[in-house]
């Protein structure tokens, strides 16, 4: 577009100033890890997600992807949900859902979508981004993680 605009072929708005960086060098108390919770499943008792809909909430989820998650934090693209769990007081894990990818052969035949089907119902479709579940917790099954990390989003 930048070069369409040096050929004057259309005129770009002002740019707007760039957000300041995620500061990656202090980490919160927030993030820190816990001590080890240890048991089964059904030992943590209630577990709530909470929508990250405040700056406060926004930092923590952040930092926690920064800090924990392999990929680390990058700024999320488009249209997209973070998530907390929590069993009481106790945080469990951060969760990130974005909006799904346009055109996706294999999920499209996979779901059996023409190409009308996709186009009415795609906003139905979400896509999991990012999911930490923080240091310390252990439960009595512990390959068991990621199922367990996604299947508490049916709280919601």
């Amino acid at each position: 577009m930048l070069r369409m605009e040096a050929d004057g072929l259309l005129r770009l708005p002002p740019a707007r100033p760039a957000p300041p960086p995620f500061d990656s060098t202090v980490f919160s108390a927030a993030s820190a890890p816990g001590p080890l919770l240890t048991g089964s499943r059904g030992d943590l008792g209630e577990i709530r997600l909470a929508v990250c809909t405040g700056t406060a909430q926004t930092r923590l989820w952040n930092e926690l992807m920064l800090r924990y998650h392999y990929i680390g934090y990058e700024r999320p693209v488009g249209a997209n949900l973070r998530y907390l769990a929590y069993a009481g007081s106790r945080l469990l894990a951060a969760l990130g859902f974005g909006a799904a990818a346009w055109s996706l052969a294999p999920r499209d035949r996979f779901i059996g979508w023409t190409p009308a089907q996709r186009q009415a119902r795609l906003h139905l479709v979400v896509n999991n981004s990012r999911l930490v579940i923080l240091p310390g917790i252990a439960t009595s099954c512990p390959p068991r993680y990621m199922s367990w990390g996604t299947s508490i989003c049916s709280v919601a």
